[in-house]
């Protein structure tokens, strides 16, 4: 099974939410309500923010990531997505 992936540059908002999404359940593994509040509130405001404002603020963030994929000999620049994760959200 081939994964799907996101690239932060074309999509981040998407990437944003997945970034702050895999934050929050490592964070929170043991308490399941905190962890689903912050995770409905995550994808909420990820989906409202400017994609510009994304890249200017979190620039460093992406431009680490990349570098990181890079370095593991990937080809992409994109974290894994969830394929169940924006299904019923619009960037």
């Amino acid at each position: 099974m081939m994964a799907k992936y996101l690239d932060p540059k074309e999509q981040p908002n998407k990437w944003l939410s997945a970034t702050l999404k895999g934050f929050i359940n490592e964070t929170y593994a043991g308490n399941e309500k905190t962890k689903d509040a912050l995770l409905i509130a995550v994808q909420h405001i990820c989906v409202g923010v400017e994609p510009g404002f994304i890249e200017d603020i979190f620039s460093e963030w992406i431009d680490q990531y990349c570098e990181l994929i890079d370095k593991s000999n990937q080809n992409n620049c994109y974290p894994l997505q969830d394929p169940g994760d924006f299904e019923d959200t619009a960037e």
